[in-house]
Protein backbone atom coordinates (compact mmCIF):
# COMPACT_ATOMS: atom_id res chain seq x y z
CA UNK A 1 0.00 0.00 0.00
CA UNK A 2 1.08 3.31 -0.51
CA UNK A 3 0.65 7.13 -2.12
CA UNK A 4 2.35 9.96 -3.24
CA UNK A 5 3.28 12.72 -1.26
CA UNK A 6 4.11 16.42 -1.90
CA UNK A 7 7.70 16.97 -1.13
CA UNK A 8 6.97 18.84 2.63
CA UNK A 9 4.77 15.70 3.54
CA UNK A 10 7.41 13.16 2.59
CA UNK A 11 10.55 15.11 4.07
CA UNK A 12 8.13 15.71 7.47
CA UNK A 13 7.96 11.79 7.74
CA UNK A 14 10.73 11.70 9.37
CA UNK A 15 11.89 14.58 12.19
CA UNK A 16 15.97 13.55 12.45
CA UNK A 17 15.33 11.81 16.31
CA UNK A 18 12.37 9.57 16.31
CA UNK A 19 13.78 5.90 15.57
CA UNK A 20 11.20 3.22 16.69
CA UNK A 21 14.29 1.08 17.87
CA UNK A 22 15.38 -0.09 21.10
CA UNK A 23 18.80 1.17 21.53
CA UNK A 24 18.48 4.10 19.49
CA UNK A 25 21.44 5.32 18.62
CA UNK A 26 20.44 8.77 17.36
CA UNK A 27 20.50 9.73 21.17
CA UNK A 28 23.42 9.61 21.52
CA UNK A 29 24.07 11.91 18.97
CA UNK A 30 24.70 16.29 19.28
CA UNK A 31 22.28 18.34 17.81
CA UNK A 32 24.24 19.47 14.93
CA UNK A 33 25.04 16.33 13.92
CA UNK A 34 21.30 15.77 13.43
CA UNK A 35 20.88 18.49 11.48
CA UNK A 36 23.18 17.42 9.26
CA UNK A 37 21.60 13.86 8.80
CA UNK A 38 17.81 15.24 8.24
CA UNK A 39 19.54 17.72 6.17
CA UNK A 40 20.94 14.73 3.53
CA UNK A 41 17.35 12.92 4.10
CA UNK A 42 15.62 15.50 2.98
CA UNK A 43 18.18 15.53 -0.21
CA UNK A 44 17.32 12.19 -0.58
CA UNK A 45 13.64 13.01 -0.61
CA UNK A 46 13.98 15.81 -2.83
CA UNK A 47 15.89 13.43 -5.68
CA UNK A 48 13.11 11.19 -5.42
CA UNK A 49 10.38 13.22 -6.49
CA UNK A 50 8.17 13.21 -9.65
CA UNK A 51 5.63 14.92 -11.56
CA UNK A 52 3.01 13.06 -8.74
CA UNK A 53 4.94 13.08 -5.86
CA UNK A 54 7.02 11.39 -3.99
CA UNK A 55 5.94 7.59 -3.77
CA UNK A 56 5.64 6.53 -0.08
CA UNK A 57 5.11 3.06 0.78
CA UNK A 58 3.78 1.83 4.04
CA UNK A 59 4.64 -1.96 4.65
CA UNK A 60 1.52 -3.82 6.30
CA UNK A 61 1.58 -7.16 7.20
CA UNK A 62 -1.87 -9.15 6.73
CA UNK A 63 -2.03 -12.67 9.24
CA UNK A 64 -4.43 -14.78 8.75
CA UNK A 65 -4.92 -17.76 11.27
CA UNK A 66 -7.40 -20.59 11.50
CA UNK A 67 -8.21 -22.10 14.90
CA UNK A 68 -8.79 -26.00 14.83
Amino acid sequence: MGAYLSIEEAQSRWNGQFWLHIDNPLRELTPPKICQIKASYDEEITALETEQGVWYEELIYYVVARKT
